[in-house]
Formats: C-alpha cells, structure tokens, sequence
C-alpha cells in the first residue's frame, strides 16, 4: 500500500519545526498514557484481546493493500467489504448497520431534496469519484479506528445516552410532546432535533440502532470534509489525509458511539460553511437554523459562525462592487452589491425551501422548550431571555453555571488558562480535564496547529475559501479559549467544531499534497503518530467502555440490549421490582438509586440526581412539602429504593425524605425484594442488597398541592409501612 504522510512545510525549503514539535508530542503523549492510567487499563485482559484482534485486522487490511492478488480496485474493495462484514457480524453489528444505515439514507436524501442538492433522480446516480483510485488507498488505515467503535459499540452506552437520548420512547414520545412528562433535568428540555430524526429507531430492544445513526453521522463528516478541501485546493489527496486524521480524534470518533448530539450540529455546521463556499447564503442560513435544533450551546457557536462567515461574504462583496464602480462616480456600498451572485433574487429564492423547512423545523423544537420551561433555551442565554420579560416556569430553575474565571484573580485566571491549553493540546491529566480524556483531539492537533501557525501570514492573502476558514477558526479559537477561562468543568466533545476546522484549514495549505512517496523516517514518524492515535481510541470512550462485545459466531445479528439489562436483574434478583415498573412504559418513577444504572429502567424514571443534582432544582428539596408539590406535578406513580444507594452517608436526606413521606401518609404500599442469597451470582456477598418500590398515594397529594389540609393518616398502617421500610432498607446492619 501507498503510504501517505503529512507534509505540510513549503516545496524545496527546509523546515526543522515539524520533527521537532512531533517529538514534544510523542512525549507529552506518553507521559499522559501512564499518568492518566490508560497504560493499566490496556494492561488488562479484555484490552489486550481487543488490541490482538484490531492488530491482526490491520495486517489484513495492509496486506490488501500490498499484496498483487488485490491489485485492481475491485477486488480490494470486495476484500475490504468481506473483512469489515466479518468484523460486524461477529460482534452482533450486522443488522443495526443495515436498518440505521437505510434510515439514515432515507433522512439525507430527504435533505438533499429539501436543499437543492438534489433535484430528480437523475441525480440520485452513483457519483463518480475524482482522482486516481490509488489516491484512496490511505483511507484504509482510518478503518481500524472505525471498525473499533462498531465492535464495542453495543457495550459502551454512556451516561449522557442513557439518561436522555436512548429514553425517547418513554421520556419524550410517551405521551404529548409539548408535555415535560414529569421530567425536570434541563437535558430533558434540551433541543429534541435528533431524538424527532432518530424516533422510528427508538424502539427497538438493540440500542445500537439509535448509535449506529451516530455512526453514519461520522462518516458524512469526513466525506463532507473530504468535499470541502476537494473544492478548496482541487486535490484528491488533501481531502483524503484529511480524513484519516480525522479518524485519528478520539473527540470526533468517540462521539459516534454516544447518542449525543453534537456530531449532528456538527455536520449542520460543516454544511453551513460549505454553503458559503458555494456562495449560497440562503441555504447556508438554513443549515445554521437547523443546527439550533439539536444543541443549546449552538446558539452560541454557530450563531458566530454564521456572522463571521456572513460578514466576509458582504466583505467580498462590497470589494467586488467597489471593482465595478467608477472612481469619480460616487455610490452607496448598498447599491452594487445587488450585481454580486450571493445577493441575486435566484440565490435567495432557491433557498426559501430549505429556510422555510428549517424554520418549522426549529420551531417547533424551540416551541417545545418554550411551552414547557417559558424560556427558549433552557441552558443558554436564560438570564437575557428574562430581562426580556420571559420567566422561568416552577418548578425549573436554570441557574447559571459557576463563573470559574471570576471566581480567582485576574493573574491566576490567566496562569490557570496557560495550563489548561497546554493540558488540553498535549497531555489532558487531572479532574478538570476528565471530560477532555475521553475525547480528546489527540495527538495530531499540536502538529496542525503548528503547521496553521508557521503559514498564518499567507492565509488572508490565498484564496477566498482559505480566507474564510482562517477567520472561522479564529474566531472558534477566541470562543473555546473563553470556555477555558469560564468553565471548571471542559469536555472534549466541546471543540470538535475547532478541531475539524483546524485540519480543514492545515490541510488547504499543502501546496502539492501530501507526499505519497516518503522516506524511511517520514513513515516512522507517521507511524508513531498513528499508532499512538490508536492506543488512545482503543483504550478511552464516552462511557469508559472496556473491550469490545463479546465475539458471538452464530448470533442474530445484533445485540438484545433489554434482554442483557433483564438478565442482569434477575442475577442480582430485583427482577420482580424491575419487572413490575416495566410493565407499563408510561409508569413514572423518582429512583433512589445509583446512575446510570436506574435509567435502564424501561419506563419514564427520573433519577434523584436529575432533581437535586447538577441541572436540576435543588430547592425541591429543602422541605417535604416543596417535594410533595413536585411529585404532585410529575405524576409520580411509584418510588424506587436501593438500599445500597442509601446507605451511602451523604444520602442522609433521601432518607430523612422518603421517610417523612410515609409517616405523612403519601405512600400506599411497598414492594420488597431480597437479593439471592448465592454471591457467586451477583458478587454483592453476606450482605445482600434490597430493593423497594413504594407506590405513591396522588389522591393524598393533591391536598398538599391545593395547599389543603389532607385527612389524618391511618396510624396503623403508617407504622406498618413505616417497620417495613426500616426494616427493608437497614436489615443489614
């Protein structure tokens, strides 16, 4: 296989620059491989199965593309298609990659229509590809990193997923979509874009086929980056390096496994700038309306985009103008720039489609934010909207986020931001970036940056689309260093928008492309480079997944996710409560149990952590009576009770609370079950767990809600439950 290597200093000049900051990299690298434990983790069995297997795999796909048995193009692409079949099959994939991936078609070509990309089916044709196909050949070294996040992805569901975006069917759908449906969490009001795209997957006992949308997400990326550098520099070779580092981000390939939503916004974004290059404003307003749709902090981010992007566009068009006027005739900026393309009635009214769907679009997702909390944006802007006279619905309370920078000095601030960027760049270590661990940019973003550095003097005097993504990424670098100053808290999957503009922008700089040919150093470096890449997506994900899924031979061809949760219940014998909260998926229930394990629950169930925790409203919480009035509100049907969540100490007033609720007579009966008695089953030992659910009394409730005096409890019955879930709850100490 031809080998391909980033060469981005000048044709015939010598540059020193790039060994010098690869090998500050490699080493800040593998100083963060041992300090953040990543070394130990690979160490252990299920890593080094993976790792043997994800080694043997790309010998074989190097060997496809060596070996003269597969030197025509159609018989390395049927052995790499044999290879990656195998691959997903064994790993129980094989069936979510085909229905997710006919959705997903489905969606895009809907959007295509909508856009004006495509106009008959005449377009519909198989597209042919630029180039030498031996040009393509490099992109099967990105396979492994994407065949990785397939073989663990049906083991690697993350708390965020599980919390909200794997729940649609019961938190979203269950019910009237303009209803908060008993949830109060700021994520279950975030923009439902991607769970309304995603609702027809949503139902299903395999949670790969919602990942797996993620998945395809990934994939229009790169292609559409692959597109973006085709047109800006008219290389088949630029593109196709650029998505092979792309592949090498754990920030962007992490996130395709997780039903988060920024690899969507993403794409929206990427759209947006792709339609500036074509000079279809219109349409590239649409995109970024449409992107406000799926994520919060898409106001923000987009939004600069799209007024940075929009102003060199009324920039260049007023410069234009200024060519076509006469130097003794005076005229009015606003006049001639009518003559250039951008501002033509045509460009405009070919967009109005796609601005008039993204508009109901969005609307109607905003709407549904504004119904339920009387705010557009539960999480951005909340303190403008309310000096615009928009109030906060009870019982949510949006409540800013710590002002980290404002919190210490000016000098510390600054001290602690030169920290973090050179944390961030090159070794992500210690509690303020345990988010940026798991999906961090990795170890080629140093080596761009310095290659966008060392040229930024020559981006605003090339070409149009080089200018412009040189501004964008100005202006993302000044967003994301604010993120640094303001936040205590950074995640990696934050600046995915930065990191593809990086290479975007690095890789429009290659004069002649990447060297195809390299000598003997130039592919050690990159090998380096690749596999340290490597070890840093196999071993880090989202939900911190170990392994991959279990390789089954003869399977159905995907992965019963519900049928593993039930087993897992029955192992450590809370079947009979889980069962019974399963039986309707419309039960609603507030767990006084450990997340992210109470959201398997499959009903709408709310963790307590969702209302006192992070995003929540905290203040429920401060009286009995405030927390009567929100289970009142939530429709409550039933609370659940681990005992062993409550016998932590700093859970004291869960306990307090769950028992003044019964002595107030708001619970009409209790649900207990023991967990088996062998160990070897569970592995909780002696002292078994317990498991409660308590039914709540709504009709008691509703005398605390209307502020009345409810009857007097039944003193025998209050003790009786009351012995019950001490009993229950602290038998074993």
């Amino acid at each position: 296989m031809q080998h391909m290597t980033l060469n981005l200093k000048p044709a015939n000049r010598k540059c020193t620059g790039f060994p010098i900051i690869t090998g500050i990299t490699v080493l800040c690298f593998l100083i963060f491989y041992a300090a953040s434990g990543n070394l130990e983790r690979q160490l252990e069995p299920v890593n080094r199965a993976a790792l043997m297997e994800m080694l043997l795999v790309s010998l074989l796909l190097l060997g496809i593309g060596r070996l003269p048995l597969f030197n025509t193009g159609k018989r390395q692409i049927l052995a790499t298609a044999i290879v990656i079949v195998i691959e997903i099959y064994l790993h129980r994939m094989l069936l979510p990659v085909v229905f997710s991936g006919l959705w997903f078609l489905f969606v895009a070509i809907v959007f295509l229509f909508i856009f004006g990309v495509i106009r008959s089916r005449r377009d519909l044709r198989k597209p042919q590809l630029p180039g030498d196909p031996r040009e393509y050949r490099p992109l099967l070294l990105a396979l492994p990193f994407l065949l990785l996040q397939l073989n663990r992805m049906n083991i690697a569901v993350d708390y965020d997923s599980l919390r909200y975006g794997l729940r649609s069917d019961y938190v979203l759908f269950n019910g009237s979509f303009f209803d908060a449906l008993g949830q109060i969490n700021a994520v279950y009001t975030y923009p439902k874009g991607l769970e309304v795209l995603t609702a027809p997957l949503s139902s299903f006992h395999s949670f790969a086929l919602l990942l797996m949308f993620q998945f395809w997400t990934l994939l229009s990326v790169m292609a559409l980056v692959f597109l973006i550098l085709y047109r800006m520099t008219g290389r088949v070779r630029n593109g196709v390096a650029a998505v092979l580092v792309l592949s090498m981000m754990t920030s962007l390939t992490n996130m395709s496994i997780t039903a988060k939503t920024d690899l969507i916004t993403l794409l929206l974004q990427l759209i947006m700038f792709w339609f500036f290059l074509t000079r279809e404003p219109g349409k590239a307003a649409a995109a970024a309306i449409l992107s406000l749709s799926m994520k919060p902090t898409a106001v923000v981010f987009t939004t600069a985009a799209w007024m940075t992007l929009m102003g060199m566009s009324l920039w260049d068009a007023h410069r234009k103008a200024g060519r076509n006027v006469s130097p003794r005739e005076p005229q009015m900026p606003g006049i001639r720039m009518q003559e250039s393309c951008i501002f033509t009635s045509g460009v405009w009214l070919s967009a109005l489609p796609a601005l008039i769907f993204s508009i109901l679009f969005t609307g109607i997702i905003t709407l549904r934010t504004l119904v339920i909390t009387g705010v557009p944006y539960s999480t951005t802007f909340t303190a403008l909207f309310q000096t615009l006279g928009f109030r906060v619905k009870w019982p949510f309370n949006f409540d800013a986020h710590v002002d980290y920078g404002a919190s210490v000095s000016f000098g510390q601030a600054m001290l602690s931001l030169a920290r973090r960027l050179f944390l961030f760049l090159f070794c992500p270590v210690g509690d303020d970036m345990a988010h940026v661990m798991i999906a961090w940019g990795g170890v080629m973003v140093p080596v761009l940056l310095y290659a966008v550095l060392r040229k930024w003097n020559l981006l605003f005097r090339g070409s149009r689309e080089q200018r412009m993504s040189a501004m964008l990424l100005m202006v993302l670098t000044g967003l994301s260093l604010l993120t640094f100053y303001f936040l205590w808290q950074v995640d990696g999957n934050y600046y995915i928008f930065w990191d593809v503009m990086l290479v975007i922008t690095a890789f429009s700089l290659l004069e002649e492309g990447p060297d195809l040919h390299p000598g003997r150093v130039k592919i050690l470096g990159a090998g380096i480079l690749w596999a340290a890449a490597f070890a840093t997506t196999i071993i880090t994900s989202w939900a911190g997944a170990v392994g991959f899924t279990p390789i089954d031979f003869v399977n159905k061809g995907y992965y019963d996710n519900l049928a593993e949760i039930a087993e897992a219940q029955r192992l450590r014998g809370s079947y009979g409560v889980w069962s019974h909260m399963a039986a309707d998926p419309a039960n609603r229930v507030i767990a006084f149990a450990e997340t992210p394990d109470c959201y398997e629950i499959p009903c709408n169930v709310e963790s307590i952590a969702d209302v006192e925790g992070s995003g929540g409203s905290p203040g429920l919480y401060d009286k009995p009576m405030f927390f009567e009035w929100f289970l009142t509100w939530a429709d409550t049907d039933y609370l659940y009770v681990e005992r062993g969540f409550l016998e932590q100490p700093e859970e004291t007033r869960a306990r307090e609370m769950v028992e003044t609720l019964i002595r107030e007579g708001m619970i009409s009966d209790i649900m207990t079950e023991r967990a088996s008695q062998e160990p070897e089953l569970h592995g909780i030992g002696p002292e078994e767990d317990c498991y409660l659910l308590l039914s709540v009394d709504k009709a008691r409730l509703r005398y605390i809600w209307e502020e009345t005096t409810p009857p007097p409890a039944d003193p025998a019955r209050t003790a009786e439950l009351l012995g019950i879930f001490r009993t229950a709850a602290y038998f074993a100490r």
